[in-house]
């Protein structure tokens, strides 16, 4: 409902159904609420829920798919050109690339002891909103994401190594 995503300090979107994304994006930006995108697959809408998007976060796969380019930094620029405030493509094991108006940032991954890395995307987007609203500039929340999702592939589970706020610290 209205309330809800009003109520809210972010809006968090997987894409999976552009039609409710693009409402309710643009009831988050009536509310100055920042709408970060989890995008991994491509679906029709996907083009017109980007528009309505400050943090679209997505995968190299979907990169490669939706902008058909291996380039991560000519998709960046690509969602940039959809008006994001700062555009995300994902590297796993490498890190991160973001694009913040005409700046491209290089945010490394860091290396642990990888026992599994189910969920380390969910993790990223988590740590990255979470960045967010406690105010850290553009590189502070890539590198607290990649921390974040790097720390939980150290446990097997989607959430088995979730890192407590001091360990990201």
């Amino acid at each position: 409902t209205r309330k809800r995503v009003e109520a809210g300090r972010v809006l968090h979107l997987d894409g999976g159904d552009p039609e409710v994304g693009i409402w309710a994006s643009k009831v988050a930006r009536e509310s100055d609420i920042p709408v970060i995108l989890d995008a991994d697959t491509p679906v029709p809408g996907t083009a017109e829920l980007l528009a309505h998007v400050d943090f679209p976060i997505v995968s190299h796969t979907f990169a490669e798919t939706f902008f058909g380019t291996r380039d991560p930094r000519e998709a960046l620029r690509g969602l940039s050109s959809y008006g994001a405030r700062m555009a995300v493509v994902t590297l796993g094991e490498f890190g991160a690339l973001a694009r913040l108006g005409d700046r491209e940032i290089e945010s490394p991954a860091y290396r642990v002891p990888v026992a599994d890395t189910t969920g380390a995307g969910d993790v990223f987007h988590a740590a990255f909103a979470f960045a967010l609203l406690e105010g850290f500039d553009a590189e502070g929340c890539l590198r607290a994401a990649n921390a974040a999702a790097g720390m939980n592939c150290r446990a097997v589970g989607a959430q088995g190594g979730l890192a407590t706020r001091a360990e990201l610290e």
